[in-house]
């Protein structure tokens, strides 16, 4: 037996730091998305609001620990804020 790295060590290795990289080009692309989507949601949102577009809107969200509800809002806003929502958590969240 020889003292030292063997070749299936050094091919573990290669393939650890390869998933590693792709792991880093993939978030990198999730965070693009989201940002995109958001945005989309946002310009979406603003559009409807400077065509006047007022009808009655409500948006209900539930979770374990968190209620939002917007009741009543132009279609317009509730775009803004959703798309808003979504670019923050697609910058902060980069998991």
């Amino acid at each position: 037996m020889e003292r030292g790295i063997s070749i299936t060590s050094l091919a573990r290795a290669a393939i650890v730091m390869e998933y590693a990289n792709a792991d880093i080009r993939i978030s990198g692309v999730q965070v693009a998305f989201g940002f995109i989507i958001g945005m989309f949601f946002v310009v979406v949102g603003l559009l409807l609001l400077s065509a006047g577009f007022s009808g009655a809107l409500d948006v209900e969200a539930k979770t374990a620990g968190l209620n939002v509800k917007l009741a009543t809002a132009a279609p317009g806003l509730a775009a803004v804020v959703i798309g808003g929502a979504i670019t923050i958590a697609a910058v902060i969240v980069r998991d």
